[in-house]
């Protein structure tokens, strides 16, 4: 299998929201476990370019969680669907590596990405 080690960036950012049955505990130790994965095969260390793991719920005023609701409600998603599903935030501008990006939202993990514009 080829893997890239490029990055997906750009000046704005974007947020991984993952299946209700996954913990916080349990998306932070994959996403360490990608990481260590991707360094041991690249043999180059690397960084998730992820920020830690929260749970999201109704933003009540905070700025982070007001970009997440109004980009699924510009795709006709009711944010409420995902409330207590585990978000990751990329950091540094959506400078995730593409490989942890296509593993995030790949069959086996089936996390879904939002892009954040403007």
């Amino acid at each position: 299998m080829k893997i890239r080690t490029g990055f997906v960036s750009n000046s704005s950012s974007g947020s991984f929201i993952f299946p209700k049955e996954m913990t916080i505990e349990k998306v932070t130790e994959l996403i360490l476990n990608i990481e260590k994965f991707i360094t041991k095969i690249s043999g180059t260390p690397i960084y998730s370019g992820l920020a830690d793991p929260r749970i999201f719920t109704d933003h009540d005023g905070k700025q982070r969680y007001w970009v997440l609701e109004e980009t699924m409600k510009d795709r006709k998603i009711d944010p409420k669907d995902y409330y207590g599903c585990v978000v990751v935030d990329t950091v540094k501008d959506n400078s995730c590596p593409y490989s942890i990006h296509q593993l995030l939202e790949s069959n086996e993990v089936n996390a879904r990405y939002f892009h954040h514009s403007g």
